[in-house]
Order: structure tokens, then C-alpha cells, then sequence
């Protein structure tokens, strides 16, 4: 709903929606990983949060971070649906904006709403929400919560510390 008042408005630059576009898409991996362990490993919700809130969650370890928690790669498709859109945003945020004309900017606010649905789509057939929407979803047939200590164990055979 924001990014279509400041779309419709017209009242900022490509260079502002793509960075707040790809600030949604961070959060949307970082509540990815932590619903899923909640949901689908069942690690204790607040052990989860300290250790996610510890990890520097990257565009080159979140790939393998997803494929720890849902046991599964994220789609080529998904992958290269981002290529364009994190060149583009790169050239934005690191002072390079002139390399991108306008279309470019378009093309990638375009791939970042597809990339968008394809990972709600990847992330639903999985484990039954969607990281960019509304996560009441998550809550949904979640499994009986592992005690503090088991979710400790289970976060650092997953790659997740806790310090």
C-alpha cells in the first residue's frame, strides 16, 4: 500500500522505490527463515528471533540459509527473476544512479514484484504463508513448540548461533 501512494503520486524517484522495494524484500527473507523454523522445525520462537537478529543475513548466504530450513533450493526461475533488479539497485545505492535510465529502473520495480510472487507461491507450497503478506497465516498448524533447550541444539546443527 505505500509503495502504491508513492508510485501513484509520482512524489519520489525510481532510485527511492526500488531501495524501500528492496528493504521489503530483506524483510520478507528474514521472515521466511525465522517462520519457517518456528513453523516447520518447531525452535523455540524467541531463540529463533535472537539468533537471526545475530546473523548478518546476506544476498549470498540466504540462498543456503532457505535450503537449511525448507529443505529445498529456491527456484532457478526465482534467482534469475532478481538478476537485473540487484544490478540495478547496486548502481543506485552505491552512487552510480546515472548507469540506469528510467526503463531500466521500471524493468526492475517489474522483476521485484514478480520475484515477489514467486517466492510467496515457493514459500506457501512449502510451508503454507507468504513472507510478503500477511503472516497471520503462519500461525496456522504450526507444531507443538521444542523446549529452549532442544531449540538450542537444533539452531546450531542448522548453522544458526545463538552469540
Amino acid at each position: 500500500m505505500e509503495l502504491v501512494h508513492l508510485i501513484g503520486r509520482r512524489k519520489c524517484s525510481w532510485d527511492i522505490v526500488i531501495a524501500y522495494m528492496f528493504s521489503r524484500v530483506e524483510r520478507a527473507h528474514v521472515m521466511s527463515l525465522y517462520c519457517g523454523l518456528v513453523k516447520l522445525h518447531g525452535v523455540h520462537k524467541d531463540l529463533v528471533w535472537t539468533a537471526i537478529s545475530n546473523m548478518d543475513i546476506t544476498r549470498k548466504n540466504f540462498p543456503e540459509l532457505y535450503k537449511t530450513v525448507y529443505g529445498r533450493a529456491l527456484s532457478k526461475e526465482l534467482t534469475q527473476k532478481m538478476e537485473h533488479a540487484i544490478k540495478a539497485r547496486d548502481e543506485i545505492i552505491h552512487g552510480k544512479e546515472r548507469n540506469v535510465d528510467e526503463d531500466e529502473k521500471l524493468q526492475a520495480v517489474m522483476d521485484i514484484l514478480k520475484y515477489s510472487e514467486l517466492f510467496n507461491a515457493q514459500v506457501s507450497k512449502l510451508a503454507g504463508f507468504t513472507p510478503f503478506g500477511n503472516l497471520t497465516r503462519f500461525w496456522e498448524g504450526r507444531e507443538i513448540q521444542q523446549t529452549k533447550e532442544a531449540s538450542r541444539w537444533i539452531l546450531k546443527g542448522m548453522g544458526f548461533a545463538l552469540q
